[in-house]
């Protein structure tokens, strides 16, 4: 398995409109992309901060995971990104030591990329997501 960087760190926000404005104007960071992922019932909002991203994760939906972490620990921290060479890769190394993201297959990501999340409980409470770019296959 090759982790190419950090791609972005998620935090779930109630309203990434609300939010927005601590990263802009308190932070100074710029806006680069804002879309809906109907899949995941989220709304995604992704700030520049060097090689790095910040990104806002607003539930669309009451039922949909960011919905339930915010109810359950509220906002903040979601998760951390790393981007990766090749998703099958990645899956198959880690399977062989027995973890395997949530669903079982990756799925289609925001701005055309693969994803997966591994489970916080293998992974001593961080959830990790796994990011391969350009391909939603």
């Amino acid at each position: 398995m090759k982790v190419r960087k950090i791609d972005h760190i998620g935090i779930a926000v109630k309203s990434i409109e609300e939010s927005r404005g601590l990263y802009e104007q308190a932070l100074g960071l710029k806006l680069s992309a804002i879309e809906e992922i109907p899949d995941r019932h989220v709304r995604v909002a992704f700030f520049d901060c060097g090689e790095t991203e910040i990104e806002l994760v607003e539930p669309l939906s009451p039922d949909s995971a960011v919905a339930a972490h915010i109810e359950k620990f509220g906002e903040g921290f979601y998760h951390m990104a790393l981007e990766i060479e090749n998703m099958d890769q990645s899956l198959s190394h880690l399977a062989g030591m027995g973890l395997k993201i949530r669903g079982g297959v990756p799925t289609a990501g925001a701005r055309g990329s693969k994803i997966g999340f591994l489970n916080r409980e293998d992974t001593r409470g961080v959830m990790l997501e796994l990011v391969q770019k350009g391909e939603t296959k």
